[in-house]
């Protein structure tokens, strides 16, 4: 509760903070913190440096909605999943970070045994027979949406694929972005099964020994796995926009696999913001 974080070494200018999980054991290998600060700016070519402090009495970190609380780390996201809580405890399980009530109920009879540790902290896995999750609101995307996220499909098939986002069926129209095993990527967004789609063809050379990639989408359709753009493809006029309802299925097939750290926001992050956001994830 005492750990504080500024951008100046006199500690005046506090920075917002959410501390996910915080874990102490006289095993040193069984201690672990997951800890989000907001930065004001971050330099391409110097170092950006920031402060912790702590070892304060009888401090306890800030409420939620506070100025320098875990919503205002959020501020630029319409959504923020950190997939950490078990699915089958009290709905809604999975509560979205930014405050914007976009919370997450599973279906599906999902089981505690489906958090698992992930890419950062836990994961939540889908079985891929019945499991998904209805958010409590519709997220509505405008036409420069962009989302992120670590992604393990549980398959060997090349054309496997699995849904990560989608509105189930609106108006007998579909909106959703799935993932194939080659870690293509497909976004769904009008009538039918096989009108309206970009793709994006993973021409990056992938280790099959690799488990865990982190997938983003930026703007109108550019596509980026582990940072790397993907060729982008559109086959009809669609308007990257609609209502995400679901997460993990649609009305007809669902994702076998794990899902962590899922971000959603309403404008279109930069090729440098993804180029950063990935190292950063993935060896901090």
């Amino acid at each position: 509760g005492d750990i504080r974080f500024s951008s100046d070494i006199e500690g005046n200018n506090q920075l917002a903070v959410e501390v996910v999980e915080f874990i102490t054991n006289v095993n040193a290998i069984s201690r672990k913190c997951q800890i989000w600060i907001k930065i004001p700016s971050l330099s391409p070519t110097v170092d950006t440096t920031i402060y912790i402090w702590y070892n304060k009495a009888d401090e306890t970190q800030p409420v939620a909605s506070n100025i320098y609380g875990s919503q205002a780390v959020w501020t630029n996201y319409e959504a923020v999943w950190h997939m950490e809580n078990d699915p089958s405890a009290t709905s809604p399980q999975i509560i979205d970070a930014t405050g914007n009530g976009y919370n997450l109920s599973s279906s599906g009879a999902m089981p505690a045994s489906a958090v698992g540790n992930g890419a950062i902290g836990n994961s939540i896995m889908f079985d891929g027979v019945d499991d998904y999750f209805t958010l409590a609101n519709d997220l509505l995307l405008n036409n420069s949406f962009s989302f992120s996220g670590w992604y393990y499909l549980d398959s060997t098939e090349t054309d496997d694929y699995s849904i990560v986002l989608s509105n189930g069926v609106l108006n007998n129209n579909y909106y959703g972005l799935y993932l194939f095993e080659e870690m293509s990527l497909e976004y769904y967004g009008g009538a039918g099964d096989s009108s309206n789609i970009y793709t994006a063809d993973n021409t990056v050379s992938q280790d099959v020994m690799q488990k865990w990639d982190f997938v983003a989408t930026n703007g109108e359709a550019q596509h980026y796995l582990n940072s790397n753009a993907l060729t982008a493809n559109l086959t009809t006029g669609v308007t990257p926009a609609g209502f995400v309802k679901l997460m993990g299925g649609d009305i007809d097939d669902y994702m076998k696999g794990w899902l962590d750290e899922i971000r959603m926001s309403n404008d279109s992050k930069s090729e440098a913001w993804i180029k950063t956001e990935y190292p950063n994830q993935t060896n901090a």
